[in-house]
């Protein structure tokens, strides 16, 4: 029987809360998005992204190694499986008044998500 490997992957939301001196709501917003500093961080296993796969390999064990299988584009990642995880990003902004929502609004509507609130 022949033996394949497969590699599956799943998205895994990783969350920090820190506060942020500034002038601003927005500049606080920039601070974050650029605050490389991850040590003291959660994992968000509740938001965690369906299961999707990523590479597969003709042979036992062989991953990178062996005749690559292309996936099936049913069993690859897409962005439509983020959709609820933007959805629920852009609520958050529309909530604070973010002035960028509107934005992250029109590639969820245009990525196929339709109603997104």
């Amino acid at each position: 029987m022949p033996k394949f490997t497969i590699e599956s992957s799943y998205s895994l939301p990783i969350f920090r809360h820190r506060t942020y001196d500034a002038t601003t709501f927005e500049e606080a917003c920039r601070m974050a998005i650029e605050d490389d500093d991850w040590e003291r961080s959660g994992e968000d296993y509740e938001s965690s992204g369906s299961t999707y796969l990523t590479g597969a390999w003709k042979g036992e064990g062989s991953a990178y190694t062996g005749e690559a299988i292309p996936v099936p584009p049913s069993y690859a990642g897409t962005i439509a499986a983020e959709l609820p995880a933007l959805r629920k990003c852009l609520a958050a902004m529309e909530r604070v008044g973010l002035s960028e929502a509107h934005r992250l609004r029109g590639v969820i509507e245009r990525l196929g998500g339709g109603q997104s609130t």
